[in-house]
């Protein structure tokens, strides 16, 4: 997929529509979610691709997060190296995170 990535943080209007696909997923551990403007999709034709199935979503750092209140979350965050650009150059999500929504 070929676009042009939109950061979506806590404090956007847009957020509790958009976190509503995630909820199950890891929504309170969420920091960011980007919304892709796609302009491409290439595919191949996947006769060298292996078969990988799909067993389930994993449920411990949503848990883990989840038990957190909203100091011990923001030191949580606060502890992780941050890295202000991406491999190929473009700039990471800045900091300090926007607090979490309930």
């Amino acid at each position: 997929m070929h676009g042009r990535g939109e950061p979506i943080f806590r404090d956007d209007p847009r957020w509790p529509a958009l976190i509503t696909h995630f909820a199950d997923v890891d929504g309170p551990g969420a920091r960011a979610i980007v919304l892709v403007h796609a302009t491409m999709v290439s595919d191949s034709c996947g006769f060298a691709v292996p078969f990988m199935d799909y067993r389930e979503e994993r449920t411990q750092h949503a848990e883990h997060v989840g038990r957190k209140s909203e100091d011990e979350f923001a030191a949580y965050c606060a502890k992780k190296p941050h890295n202000g650009t991406s491999i190929d150059g473009l700039p990471a999500l800045p900091l300090p995170l926007p607090g979490r929504t309930t």
